[in-house]
C-alpha cells in the first residue's frame, strides 16, 4: 500500500497517542507513555504522511478532548 501524496490534518494516530499519554500524566508510568506519544508522532513525520503542524494540532485536540471528557466524567459523579 502506497503512502498518500497529500497531507491530512490532523494526525489521528498522534491524537490517540497523546490522549493515552495524558491519561497517565499523574502516574509513575507517564514517561513510558510520553515516549510512546513522541515515537508515534516522529514516525508520522518520518514516513512523510504528516507535517509538524498536523502533529501540533493533534496534541491540542487530544488535550482539549481529554480535559473536556475529564470534566464531564468528574462532574457527573456529583
Amino acid at each position: 500500500m502506497a503512502c498518500p501524496t497529500s497531507y491530512s490534518f490532523p494526525s489521528i494516530h498522534a491524537a490517540a497517542a497523546f490522549a493515552l499519554m495524558l491519561s497517565f500524566i499523574n502516574k509513575q508510568s507517564y514517561p513510558v507513555y510520553l515516549l510512546f506519544g513522541l515515537f508515534v508522532s516522529f514516525t508520522r513525520i518520518y514516513l512523510g504522511v504528516h507535517q509538524l503542524e498536523d502533529i501540533t494540532a493533534s496534541l491540542a485536540i487530544a488535550a482539549v478532548c481529554f480535559y473536556a471528557f475529564d470534566i464531564l466524567v468528574n462532574d457527573s459523579g456529583n
